[in-house]
């Protein structure tokens, strides 16, 4: 958590420098000079090393004990699981490419790293938590930035969010009670794939027509600019 927290302030200070879309940032710099590109640059020096200090943590040797990996005092996993089987490199690369391609697409990350998660062994109910953590943790670095820059419509984001939060609770409350009630974790697989292929759906339809009306208008549809 340590480790969670710096890199959540590391960030959230470039941002709040460079500032964002609609957001000045917190100092006076040039839109793309040199102090901006620096400022923004840095970004990857610090996902390098905190990526480079974690893989480290990884590869130290487990304590083991009768051919098991001690998790904890109350807890045992087999040496040779899937999950530990797996080169320390993977998840970074992973990491980097759902990034590069929920930037692109403009998807979140969890539509791409559920089915990571999955496919490598990590348990459903493991799977799910985790995205919803990082989704937390990259949320609540904008939301901070933005209330703190003052831009506009932090009321009907707050009036999303309280929505969002209730709509979770409820979904969880559910969801836990059809687990019990079956026994079957795979549930929230299901739930998870039928997400997934609405907001695969969703996403194609609203592109498609939001092209098409670029297209009508004449508007140029190639890469932006930067700044």
């Amino acid at each position: 958590m340590a480790v969670l927290v710096m890199i959540w302030l590391c960030f959230f200070v470039v941002h709040l420098l460079v500032g964002g879309k609609g957001a000045k940032g917190s100092i006076d710099i040039k839109p793309c000079g040199v102090l901006y590109w620096v400022i923004t640059l840095a970004q990857i020096p610090i996902a390098v090393a905190f990526t480079a200090c974690i893989v480290h943590q990884k590869r130290k040797p487990s304590r083991t004990q009768n051919g098991l990996v001690i998790v904890d005092e109350t807890q045992a996993v087999p040496v040779k699981s899937r999950l530990n089987a797996l080169p320390a490199h993977v998840f970074p690369v992973a990491a980097l490419l759902t990034g590069v391609m929920s930037g692109l697409f403009g998807i979140g990350g969890g539509l791409l790293l559920n089915p990571v998660f999955y496919h490598i062994g990590v348990p459903p109910k493991t799977s799910s938590a985790t995205v919803m953590f990082m989704v937390l943790f990259s949320s609540s670095m904008s939301t901070v930035q933005f209330i703190i820059l003052g831009v506009s419509g932090i009321e009907s984001a707050l009036a999303y969010a309280v929505v969002c939060f209730v709509a979770s609770v409820v979904g969880l409350v559910v969801i836990e009670g059809a687990i019990r009630r079956s026994g079957r974790v795979s549930l929230i697989v299901f739930a998870v794939a039928t997400i997934m292929a609405l907001s695969a759906a969703v996403i194609a339809c609203s592109g498609a027509a939001r092209v098409w009306a670029q297209y009508a208008s004449g508007q140029d549809m190639g890469f932006k600019l930067p700044c």
